[in-house]
């Protein structure tokens, strides 16, 4: 992969991340360029998914009776990823 690959790569996650911050309900983006870098849907669950439980599993450093933001929204966006899974299975 190249460095640019990396770069567009991880602009994507955080446009992926901004949506899910704004409105975890919402369907998760998708556009061509997103095929180009996550092959297809599942593959962009899969590397949010991925992402979101490395993030959960980092040891809480600051303060243990307070959750980052950063963990808030891994918790946020797992939520959603298994909300629209369940979606999909019913439909």
């Amino acid at each position: 992969m190249t460095w640019q690959q990396t770069h567009s790569r991880w602009q994507a996650l955080k446009d992926v991340e901004a949506t899910v911050a704004t409105d975890p309900l919402a369907p998760l983006p998708w556009t061509a360029a997103y095929a180009d870098l996550f092959g297809d849907r599942d593959g962009l669950v899969a590397y949010l998914r991925y992402r979101w439980l490395l993030r959960l599993a980092e040891p809480a450093v600051d303060d243990v009776h307070r959750e980052s933001p950063a963990r808030t929204l891994a918790r946020v966006g797992l939520a959603a990823l298994d909300l629209q899974e369940a979606r999909r299975a019913v439909a």
